[in-house]
């Protein structure tokens, strides 16, 4: 559990910059008026201390760093490439007609022109682009309060889910899995637990907590039958208490 404490003497006249975080036996420490300290293991906790005081990035980035070469990291972000193939599967999908949402960034003419622009990263501009018109469908549905869903989960999943696209193996491997609609339904059912039953508008899967495996079993299950059905689910989560 979070906890607010008086700032350690020591430590705050180390600490130059009015806001720093570091790592030490397992707690997070974010230096700036007061101290906030969490167990390693509550990530998610820690990042929304972050968010409550409005840490700026760099100490996002360093308390990411950080955690990084720790176990409980590496389990947490072992779904990254999950979270990616299921955004640009399901993201795809839904620019099918009849479509979910407006958007054509798996098109040819999306492709034509993104091309020349993001010569290196077209696949990254199109899963970025389909995640954000995505996501504002769900939050129509949904609500931006405290939950979560496939296209915005915490910051350091959406870091994690970004960076494997720096994997050129993993990237033309899910190019080709967007080839057809037929190829793009038969992956999404590979990545399902067992068969959802999707009804119309948003479906609660759960608390998101660090390990999102079968929640994103879950999600692939339910966004598989919808699109079987032809009616748009919108699989969410809610914020662990």
């Amino acid at each position: 559990m979070l906890s607010r404490a008086s700032a350690d003497k020591q430590d705050a006249a180390a600490t130059k910059e009015p806001w720093a975080a570091s790592v030490h036996k397992g707690y997070l420490y974010v230096h700036t008026r007061w101290m906030c300290s969490a167990p390693l293991h509550n990530i998610l906790a820690a990042m929304r201390v972050c968010k409550q005081i409005s840490a700026p990035r760099r100490v996002i980035d360093t308390m990411i760093c950080a955690f990084a070469q720790h176990d409980e990291f590496t389990a947490m972000i072992k779904d990254a490439q999950t979270i990616a193939e299921l955004r640009v599967l399901v993201g795809y999908l839904g620019e099918q007609q009849p479509a979910w949402w407006p958007s054509q960034f798996f098109s040819p003419t999306a492709a034509a022109f993104l091309g020349p622009v993001f010569a290196r990263s077209t696949s990254l501009a199109q899963y970025q682009g389909v995640t954000a018109a995505a996501a504002r469908k769900h939050e129509e549905h949904i609500g931006e309060g405290r939950t979560f869903h496939l296209f915005r989960l915490p910051e350091i999943f959406e870091q994690s889910a970004a960076g494997v696209f720096s994997d050129e193996a993993f990237e033309s491997r899910v190019r080709s899995l967007v080839a057809s609609r037929d190829q793009a339904v038969a992956r999404l059912g590979e990545l399902t637990g067992d068969s959802g039953n999707a009804t119309e508008g948003p479906v609660v899967v759960g608390d998101l907590t660090d390990e999102l495996s079968d929640a994103l079993k879950s999600c692939a299950a339910l966004y598989l039958d919808a699109f079987n059905k032809d009616i748009q689910c919108f699989p969410f989560l809610r914020e662990a208490q």
